[in-house]
């Protein structure tokens, strides 16, 4: 259509076969400035890809019938774990503030392999670049830009469960530094 000064417009993409995924999240907190899910494996959090409904995001917004929801912070599609949601517009920078003033801790689990060589626990700091994939991270040499804490919490046999902190925030940061250990 021609164009009109000041008109509004909202840009929805399609998908024609856009796959259902079969685990639901669960809201366990919900107040008027706060939603917490607890976002299953697979479910991305907000729309990317081949995922548009299929999002906590979007199945939030429809449940609760809240437009306004925004995630103050995601967690990879792959991953299990608490998510907040902020409802209210003018609350939002206060809760993205704990977050970049690094007031918020963020605790993850990982089985991997038993390293009786590795003193726990440790600070695992590297740099980490896109690799040859844009969806690819890898660590290479330089000033670090990365910084994870890494506590052992059990070990059973030939492999242990790890409790992950992450200081920094870079993609996909806690995957490239266990694989890198």
């Amino acid at each position: 259509r021609a164009y009109q000064p000041h008109l509004r417009l909202y840009y929805y993409r399609s998908i024609e076969a856009e796959p259902r995924i079969p685990f639901e999240e669960f809201i366990l907190h919900q107040d008027e400035h706060l939603v917490v899910v607890d976002k299953p494996h697979f479910l991305p959090v907000v729309p990317s890809g081949p995922y548009l409904q299929e999002t906590v995001l979007v199945r939030l917004k429809r449940k609760l019938g809240i437009a306004t929801l925004v995630p103050l912070h995601r967690i990879d599609r792959d991953t299990a774990g608490l998510v907040m949601f902020s409802v209210q517009p003018h609350t939002r920078g206060i809760y993205h503030a704990l977050f970049r003033e690094h007031r918020i801790r963020k605790l993850y689990e990982a089985i991997a392999a038993w390293r009786s060589d590795l003193a726990l626990p440790f600070t695992r700091a590297s740099r980490i670049s896109d690799a040859a994939h844009f969806m690819q991270q890898t660590e290479i040499a330089g000033e670090p830009n990365t910084r994870t804490h890494v506590r052992l919490l059990e070990r059973s046999g030939a492999l242990a469960r790890y409790e992950l902190e992450p200081v920094t925030g870079q993609r996909h940061q806690l995957r490239v530094h266990m694989n890198a250990l």
